[in-house]
């Protein structure tokens, strides 16, 4: 906790098909309501925003032919017109249908750049593969991902995209940002200051001039 960041243990997922926000509840939840003491030093209207933390989108790609046939060959990864036009390619190199996560790692970072994913490999065997691609560096809903299958071979050999969790950009909560007004208070001599060069100097029969700023 600091006068910047409020951590709290559950985080926003998604709007359901009703439109209704929903959140990840836990047994250690910290939602709820939240106080802030803090003493500001300046008078003046200032800004309260409070926002709901980012959550990173997370696609699932999954390599598969029929149990009747072993899964061999290669596929790209392809990002298509909607992505952002200042990705570094539009297409990755051959990834094998076996690949590692690392492998998948190094691929995505050909087309997005260095510390763009994190990549967890979560099924392989002689039929399937699949990973869980989490984008590190782009905010909000992502795009699926498209993927050029023609060098995978198999029966009813194929590689498909689906979404895990749904990318969401920060969200102030309802009302935010707040005004709040400081007025001031009474003087503390502790946290006034003064300045200036009738402070240190002068001249005997004329007056010493500084400035005192109240706090």
């Amino acid at each position: 906790f600091n006068k910047k960041t409020i951590p709290l243990e559950s985080q926003y997922i998604r709007e359901s098909d009703t439109g209704v926000n929903l959140y990840k509840i836990g047994e250690k939840c910290m939602a709820g309501t939240v106080k802030v003491d803090y003493i500001p030093q300046i008078r003046g209207e200032y800004e309260l925003h409070i926002r709901i933390p980012e959550v990173r989108e997370i696609q699932r790609l999954s390599a598969s032919a029929s149990l009747k046939s072993s899964l061999a060959g290669s596929f790209l990864i392809v990002l298509h017109d909607e992505f952002d036009e200042s990705y570094k390619a539009r297409a990755s190199a051959n990834i094998s249908w076996n690949s590692s996560a690392e492998d998948i790692v190094d691929a995505m970072e050909e087309i997005l750049g260095e510390n763009s994913v994190d990549v967890t490999r979560v099924a392989w065997n002689e039929f399937s593969s699949v990973w869980d691609i989490k984008f590190l560096n782009a905010e909000g809903d992502i795009p699926l991902l498209s993927v050029d299958s023609d060098n995978l071979i198999g029966n009813s050999a194929t590689v498909s995209v689906s979404e895990i969790v749904k990318g969401v950009s920060p969200m102030p909560i309802v009302g935010s940002p707040f005004v709040v007004n400081v007025f001031p208070d009474k003087t503390d001599p502790a946290r006034s200051k003064a300045y200036g060069r009738g402070l240190v100097t002068g001249t005997a029969g004329e007056p010493f001039l500084f400035l005192i700023q109240a706090k």
